[in-house]
This record gives structure tokens, C-alpha cells and sequence, in this order.
């Protein structure tokens, strides 16, 4: 299919896989696109480990890995937190979870800390410099509750256990509108955060496994 000459061209800056962590080259890449758009995508919980790009066996992310061939490919990587709340947090904001204050989660959601106000988001920086921002998130953690709608031009907060499949459509229903525009993107999903409910196509990737490890998969269990 040809690219629409008009169109904008756009950069996937980064996606982000958090809890990723292993070795890596030291390398140096820069990127000049003054006119490209942004995309910042959080699969939330997906683990380097089970992606083929970073050596899973498993044939469990053709798409990533087909990407990753042509993308520049992150191997020392930390997240500040193992959870989504600070973690998020520390993303759009480049400021740990000691600086930025969303860090403690007391008993329940109303009692959780939220992003300080002299914490300046991305997206705030991108929106004042003429980029139209985009968030499509699936809520909870990430959510407007801790001040994640700053700076957006345009957010939607998608039901938590809904499926991944919602969110694009939205995204899609999006792409008139964002094609005479510089924007920037920032899409997160909990799809492969447990509970899972696999397709049987996906959990046949574990057919070698008796029941109770399959169970195991299910509940979201390192294998």
C-alpha cells in the first residue's frame, strides 16, 4: 500500500514494556524528525523474557519481534517500581516515584498518592509545543484519579478488564481526525495483566504442559 504523501510522518519513539530487565551494548542512536508524530505504547506487565526479541522460545509475539527487527532494540532497561501507579508516573514525567509522589498505595484506591502538581507530564510539554495529545489508557492506575489527564488534549479511560480490542477501535475511529496533525499518542493497556483469558489458539502454545501448570499460565506464574 502506498503512504499518502500529505500524511505526516511518524516515529514510534518508544514502546514501552515495563519490568524489562537484562544486558546490553553500549550504543548511541540518534533521531531527527522534526515533523514526526509520537506513540507511547505501555503493554502493562509484559515481561522481556517471554517476547522472542528477547529470546523467548515460544512463539508468543510475532508482531513485537517483526518490529523490533527494524527498531532500535532496548537491553538494559529498569523500571523504578514493580507496580503501575509510580511506574506510569515516572514515565511521563522523567522524575522518580520519591520526586513526582505517586508512590504509596494505603488499603485502597482512594487512599493511593497521585502525581504532584509541580510535576510537569509529557504530554503537557508536547500539548505547548503544538503537538494535539492523545491518551487512550485503561484506566484504574492510570487514570485521571492521580493526574494522568494533564495535558491532553483528548483522553478516554477504558474499563481495566476490557479488551485491548476496544481501545484500537477507538484509536481508529481517531485517524481522520489525527491525520492533518502532529500528535502525540499515549496508549496503555492491562491485556496480558492476569486475569488472563487466553484464546484457545494462544493457550495451545502450552499444550506440552499438564493441567495444573496451565492453570499456573492462567494465574499468570512464570514459566
Amino acid at each position: 500500500m502506498k503512504q499518502d504523501n500529505k500524511k505526516r510522518g511518524l516515529l514510534v519513539i518508544c514502546v514501552v514494556l515495563l519490568l524489562l530487565s537484562s544486558c546490553s551494548e553500549n550504543e548511541t542512536v540518534s533521531y531527527k524528525c522534526p515533523d514526526c508524530n509520537v506513540i507511547l505504547i505501555s503493554i502493562d506487565t509484559l515481561r522481556a523474557d517471554h517476547l522472542g526479541c528477547y529470546g523467548y522460545y515460544r512463539n508468543t509475539s510475532p508482531n513485537i519481534d517483526e518490529f523490533a527487527k527494524s527498531a532500535v532494540l532496548f537491553k538494559n532497561v529498569h523500571s523504578v517500581s514493580p507496580w503501575t501507579l509510580p511506574s506510569h508516573a515516572s514515565i511521563l514525567t522523567s522524575l522518580y516515584p520519591s520526586q513526582h509522589g505517586a508512590h504509596s498505595l494505603d488499603g485502597s484506591l482512594s487512599n493511593c498518592s497521585k502525581i504532584t502538581q509541580n510535576a510537569v507530564l509529557l504530554s503537557e510539554i508536547l500539548k505547548k509545543n503544538g503537538f494535539f495529545t492523545v491518551g487512550i489508557v485503561q484506566s484504574y492506575f492510570v487514570s485521571s484519579h492521580f493526574g494522568f489527564e494533564r495535558g491532553f488534549d483528548f483522553v478516554r479511560e477504558i474499563d481495566s478488564f476490557a479488551s485491548m480490542n476496544k481501545s484500537v477501535e477507538l484509536f481508529e475511529q481517531l485517524v481522520p481526525q489525527l491525520k492533518e496533525k502532529r500528535f502525540f499518542l499515549f496508549f496503555h493497556t492491562y491485556q496480558v495483566h492476569n486475569p488472563h483469558n487466553p484464546e484457545p489458539k494462544f493457550l495451545a502454545m502450552f499444550n506440552e504442559l499438564n493441567d495444573s501448570i496451565k492453570l499456573a499460565v492462567l494465574e499468570g506464574h512464570h514459566l
